[in-house]
């Protein structure tokens, strides 16, 4: 089963991802991109197992090109992780589920590996 992800913009960013009471996981992708078609469906099957935990946000990077200058998005897909309205972390390019999940958990546990914002 598909899930639906919330979609943000330059507009309504601030609403949906900075003012969120639970962490976000943002993935900046384009309709053209196959890796960041992948990476959705990908996280539509990581976000069921992460339940609760975090909110899933998706920004067409082809109409919200100031939020990825903003966010210093240079390559698609990046996924970039916020609590309480903060950047804490940024996963660049595509994975597989098992590796996708287990960075996810160590980002959400404040183990950053490496790849910090």
């Amino acid at each position: 089963m598909m899930l639906t992800i919330d979609e943000a913009n330059e507009v309504n960013f601030g609403e949906i991802v900075l003012s969120s009471r639970v962490p976000v996981w943002v993935i900046f992708g384009a309709r053209w991109s196959t890796p960041c078609q992948a990476l959705i469906s990908t996280l539509s099957e990581v976000h069921a197992l992460l339940g609760d935990l975090a909110k899933l946000v998706k920004v067409n990077a082809d109409e919200s090109v100031g939020l990825g200058i903003w966010y210093g998005v240079d390559s698609l897909p990046t996924l970039l992780y916020f609590e309480k309205g903060l950047l804490c972390a940024r996963i660049v390019g595509m994975s597989d589920k098992k590796n996708l999940l287990a960075k996810m958990k160590r980002i959400m546990d404040g183990e950053f590996d490496g790849e910090g914002a």
